[in-house]
């Protein structure tokens, strides 16, 4: 059995909670988005100087890497802050529509050709979207705020996404 499948579901459960964990944390947004990445990026340290994956890499790879890492930094932020005004059902809905972005910008930056199959999930998933935000419009503003976050995160972890594709 692959060691991996060990691993498989505490990440499961790991992802599933966090933004409930996110929500019930007072701490503002951009400090819960600093606390995650820099306990990943211990957890992860070792494996990284260990490895020595970037050894022979050249100028433009380590720009890709530190614009990759700057997307996912935005998601995480945007994605975290909109706990903060939404529910965590609406913003977990809207934050993992980066498909959706993710095949818009593979054609438009990377040249990639849109299937059908890609159009209709995009056309169901915009109409599913647009009626979270229709119904979180009549609770508040303020809860419409935290749905164009977590659109703003989906966005993000597209650019994370396909400048990773890249790598």
């Amino acid at each position: 059995m692959n060691r991996l499948f060990i691993f498989l579901p505490f990440g499961i459960i790991a992802i599933s909670t966090a933004s409930i964990f996110v929500k019930l944390c007072d701490a503002p947004a951009l400090i819960i988005a600093t606390y995650r990445m820099t306990l990943a990026s211990l957890i992860l340290m070792p494996f990284a100087c260990y490895k020595k994956p970037w050894r022979g890499w050249e100028r433009n790879e380590m720009g890709r890497l530190l614009l990759s890492g700057f997307f996912l930094s935005l998601h995480f932020a945007f994605w975290i802050a909109s706990l903060k005004y939404t529910s965590v059902a609406s913003s977990v809905v809207l934050v993992t529509t980066h498909p959706i972005f993710v095949g818009i910008g593979g054609q438009l930056f990377l040249k990639e050709r849109i299937g059908m199959n890609l159009v209709l999930g995009i056309a169901l998933s915009v109409l599913g979207s647009g009626l979270i935000s229709y119904g979180d419009m009549s609770l508040s503003k303020e809860t419409l705020m935290g749905d164009g976050f977590a659109l703003l995160g989906a966005i993000a972890a597209s650019g994370y996404l396909l400048v990773g594709r890249k790598m």
